[in-house]
């Protein structure tokens, strides 16, 4: 018996710095800060940039991101933090953030539609909830490649 594999497409290829998760999700190799504190979000977002070959991080509010972001030992390339924690406005932690870590490229900024319609800098985006797994990642690689 002969199997043939049919040759990748241009389209299937891996760019660069980056795995690819199905056609249209890439992935990376950069640390992630996850903020969230809803427990369920927190853990889908970290099993899905971690799938997608991220070194992911996590905490549940504000004050521990901080403190992650004073103390991880390495450096922390992209913050994805939900826009509305219980103790702080995603917004202003992602600003205290980037004052502790220069490294930071950018911020994934996650919240319902209403507050994903706001304006960002050109390092941050927003996506909306309900999101899909595929879209976070797509976002998360274009604030990071931006």
């Amino acid at each position: 018996m002969t199997v043939e594999w049919p040759l990748a497409a241009e389209e299937d290829t891996v760019p660069a710095g980056g795995t690819e998760i199905g056609t249209q999700s890439p992935g990376g190799t950069e640390t992630v800060l996850v903020v969230e504190d809803d427990d369920g979000d927190r853990d889908l977002i970290e099993r899905t940039l971690a799938a997608a070959g991220y070194t992911v991080i996590t905490a549940a509010e504000s004050s521990t991101a901080l403190d992650l972001a004073r103390s991880y030992p390495a450096g922390i390339q992209l913050l994805v933090t939900d826009l509305a924690l219980s103790a702080e406005d995603g917004t202003a932690l992602a600003t205290r953030i980037y004052d502790l870590r220069s490294e930071l490229r950018g911020a994934l900024l996650i919240g319902d539609s209403d507050e994903a319609r706001i304006a960002s800098p050109a390092n941050q985006a927003r996506l909306a909830k309900p999101f899909d797994l595929p879209a976070l990642l797509r976002a998360a690689r274009r604030v990071l490649d931006a």
